[in-house]
């Protein structure tokens, strides 16, 4: 049960920065600046994860997936920071005093279901196995691992290795979800041990 709530949890998290963004672009002095900059530490400390992720999984696997993962903080943060500027712009397009109530609570409502949609759409993209962008990264840094490292290090493990690392169906794994990014890197880490 609960394993299913995550991503509706992540969407939620998503959505409440975005909120946050908004506030502090709205409510604060230089706010703009101020959500602009987060923004970009988010997305930087995504990449970061993932780059480092990528060269500490051929000595560590288990460590270089468990980092990389942290990689969705990239689409997450740009999935905040554009449910973020829909907020602000529903804020600036603010109706006139005097219109009617059902007017001002269908503005609202649309700019919700925007917000809704930009999180949910950035989250399918991020997380959804095992067409992910998180999927597909991890699958060609493992590849990747394995072309230029674990082949070359451990080559009479070349086949058991490798067929965690570069293929779609490998014993006990199939596709490139969070399970099986997880027990790929678990069982190259007992091959290279």
């Amino acid at each position: 049960m609960l394993k299913e709530l995550w991503q509706p949890a992540y969407a939620l998290l998503v959505s409440l920065v975005g909120v946050g963004l908004a506030m502090l672009w709205l409510r604060v002095e230089n706010g703009w600046l101020l959500a602009v900059v987060t923004s970009g530490v988010g997305i930087g400390a995504g990449y970061a994860a993932l780059a480092v992720g990528k060269r500490i999984l051929p000595a560590a696997p288990t460590k270089g997936r468990a980092t990389m993962e942290w990689w969705i903080l990239a689409p997450g943060t740009i999935a905040a920071a554009s449910s973020a500027l829909v907020i602000g712009i529903t804020i600036a397009m603010t109706v006139p005093d005097g219109t009617e109530a059902d007017v001002k609570t269908l503005i609202t409502t649309i700019s919700t279901a925007i917000t809704s949609f930009v999180a949910a759409g950035f989250i399918t993209t991020a997380t959804k196995d095992p067409d992910s962008v998180v999927a597909s990264a991890a699958s060609s840094a493992f590849a990747q691992a394995f072309t230029t490292t674990w082949s070359k290090r451990f080559p009479n493990r070349a086949s058991d290795v490798g067929q965690w690392a570069t293929s779609t169906q490998a014993p006990g794994a199939s596709g490139w979800g969070l399970a099986a990014r997880t027990y790929r890197a678990e069982q190259i880490q007992a091959a290279l041990d």
